[in-house]
């Protein structure tokens, strides 16, 4: 449902699934649930439970010492962050996130906290900033062929075109 883009079904389904999982003890299992769950009010706008959601995942994820989905999740939580206007904790998060990602070498976990960097300079006005963190996550998407990230942050950087008056 998630993936379908209907969001209401999804929320409700993965409501559901989170009572289920905690009630199992898999820490795995539960902590992609709360995962998958905030992914979903986030996309929904509902970003204070979102925020709760994923938060409950890092934390869980970083007991395991599961470092791919700890990184993933302060990405995601840190647009949870930036959707409250959470800046100062939005840029701790994404560099708790780079910091992860740089020590496992995974090229699409740092473009992601790269591009979300950016995000999060936008969002401030500083477009100088954002701009140089757009180009280092396209050049790392680019090399790391994550077309529908690289697609997504394309469509971004009409936004700052748009910013400079750039209408072509």
């Amino acid at each position: 449902a998630m993936w379908q883009g209907d969001l209401d079904v999804a929320a409700r389904h993965y409501a559901e699934a989170v009572e289920v999982v905690d009630r199992t003890g898999f820490d795995f299992g539960i902590s992609m649930t709360h995962f998958s769950y905030g992914v979903v009010l986030l996309n929904q706008g509902r970003d204070r439970e979102a925020h709760g959601q994923l938060t409950l995942a890092a934390e869980r994820f970083d007991q395991m010492n599961d470092k791919w989905n700890t990184a993933n999740t302060l990405t995601h939580l840190a647009n949870a962050s930036l959707a409250l206007g959470q800046f100062n904790q939005a840029e701790n998060w994404l560099r708790q996130a780079t910091a992860i990602a740089e020590e496992i070498g995974d090229p699409w976990q740092i473009a992601f906290a790269l591009n979300n960097f950016g995000e999060v300079a936008r969002a401030q006005g500083d477009y100088d900033r954002a701009r140089g963190y757009y180009e280092r996550s396209e050049a790392i998407y680019r090399e790391a062929e994550a077309l529908g990230d690289h697609a997504r942050l394309i469509h971004t950087m009409g936004y700052m075109a748009l910013h400079d008056g750039d209408f072509t």
